[in-house]
């Protein structure tokens, strides 16, 4: 997994699980969610984020984007300290070492 990738979706759940939803908007490079939006997709889930080991960052599904400079990259959040079922989707830009992002979805998988 390219090193900037896996810093990237740390800080993406990190901001996540600390309820940085604004900061998640902020920097996205398009506008896809709210604020609101990221903290009811949060509230409804059974269970507390909770920051994952660094090793589950090993995890990322990532697939890149036909034809463009971007990949979703698909992590699985985890909740009560256990890996759970909700999937943060983000779209990643190249390089990665831009750290450009947008957080596309929260979603049950």
């Amino acid at each position: 997994m390219n090193q900037y990738l896996s810093a990237l979706m740390a800080q993406v759940v990190t901001d996540l699980v600390n309820g940085n939803y604004q900061k998640l908007v902020d920097e996205s490079q398009e506008e896809r969610q709210t604020p609101e939006w990221l903290e009811e997709a949060v509230r409804q889930y059974p269970g507390k984020l909770t920051q994952p080991p660094m090793e589950a960052f090993a995890t990322v599904w990532v697939i890149d984007i036909d034809d463009t400079n971007e990949s979703m990259a698909h992590f699985d959040l985890w909740a009560d300290n256990e890996p759970s079922d909700l999937t943060v989707k983000v779209v990643v830009y190249k390089p990665y070492e831009s750290m450009k992002y947008t957080v596309w979805d929260l979603l049950v998988m």
